[in-house]
């Protein structure tokens, strides 16, 4: 996952724990703001400030990355 302050998408990649199966919006709280489709690239541009994105995967991993928009 790439974050890009200057833009409004993130890049997803395939890591070594398998497939992206999940992922998610949140707040700097923890609370979910919403789900986002499967895709290679998804649009942020509906949420402002700063974000979390969950993104799980197949083996049960998961990663959260900070996004400032």
């Amino acid at each position: 996952v790439y974050p890009n302050p200057t833009e409004q998408f993130v890049q997803l990649e395939n890591v070594n724990w398998g497939r992206v199966n999940a992922l998610e919006v949140l707040d700097v709280l923890g609370q979910k703001l919403g789900d986002l489709p499967l895709e290679s690239t998804l649009d942020l541009g509906r949420w402002k400030g700063v974000l979390m994105l969950r993104v799980g995967y197949e083996g049960g991993q998961s990663v959260l990355v900070k996004i400032v928009r």
